[in-house]
């Protein structure tokens, strides 16, 4: 599944990808999980570019493709807003 979100000044694109059963089976394994690989750039440059992977961590992707789509996407906001943040910081006075 995928999407694509507009967040401010940047494009975010969420792809879900299946997460696939014990290796060697006989039978196609039902999907133990879904991972959101999400891709951040700025509208306008394509210097300005961010891939992230969610739901790897501790052997327990998400549950369902909706699910992924949703927490990549939630995810990348705070990326981007952290990343506005930082650049907004006024500058610390120096010393003497």
């Amino acid at each position: 599944m995928h999407r694509t979100y507009h967040y401010k000044d940047f494009t975010i694109e969420v792809e879900t990808e299946a997460v696939a059963g014990i290796a060697g089976e006989r039978l196609a394994a039902t999907p133990l999980g879904y991972i959101a690989d999400v891709n951040i750039t700025k509208s306008g440059s394509p210097a300005a570019t961010r891939r992230l992977h969610f739901g790897e961590v501790a052997e327990r992707p998400l549950g369902t493709p909706a699910e992924a789509l949703m927490r990549g996407y939630g995810a990348a906001q705070e990326v981007i807003d952290r990343m506005r943040n930082a650049v907004d910081l006024p500058p610390v006075p120096k010393e003497g």
